[in-house]
């Protein structure tokens, strides 16, 4: 360790960048919780409602744009997730940087390892999980809008 950077002080550090991967990967969890539940809900209503064919279609509407925000959302978490993973490992690669600032939790410079968000949204990761869903509802829709 350089001098005036103890080992414990080290620890902390990446205890604490680890604490904010695990926040980011629960709030991921948790937006596709959310997109499931309400996709859900709402498609069944849609599904077992004698509605208009404009009302079908708003909500049809409305659940596209519901999950297209999710879709967002968990790229935007897992994207930052990524960031703090390569900051992560660019500490235990090098702890005895000179210059470093310590608890420093700074990702930007990580950004261009990771790309920006509309390419973690494109990730085999998550896209199936969010394509499958909006792939039901433009079905559905195409459907009610020829029948």
């Amino acid at each position: 360790m350089k001098a005036g950077i103890n080992t414990d002080s080290f620890h902390k550090e990446l205890d604490l960048i680890q604490e904010i991967i695990n926040r980011m990967a629960r709030n991921s969890f948790i937006i596709k919780g959310w997109m499931i539940s309400l996709t859900s809900i709402l498609f069944t209503f849609v599904v077992n409602k004698e509605l208009s064919l404009s009302e079908n279609i708003f909500l049809l509407i409305f659940l596209l744009v519901e999950i297209i925000t999710f879709w967002y959302l968990d790229a935007f978490y897992l994207h930052k997730e990524r960031c703090y993973i390569q900051l992560y490992n660019h500490l235990i690669s090098s702890p005895n940087r000179e210059n470093r600032v310590l608890y420093s939790l700074n990702y930007r410079p990580f950004i261009s390892k990771v790309g920006n968000v509309r390419k973690v949204m494109w990730s085999i990761t998550i896209v199936w999980i969010y394509i499958i869903p909006m792939l039901i509802v433009l079905g559905n829709t195409i459907f009610k809008i020829f029948t």
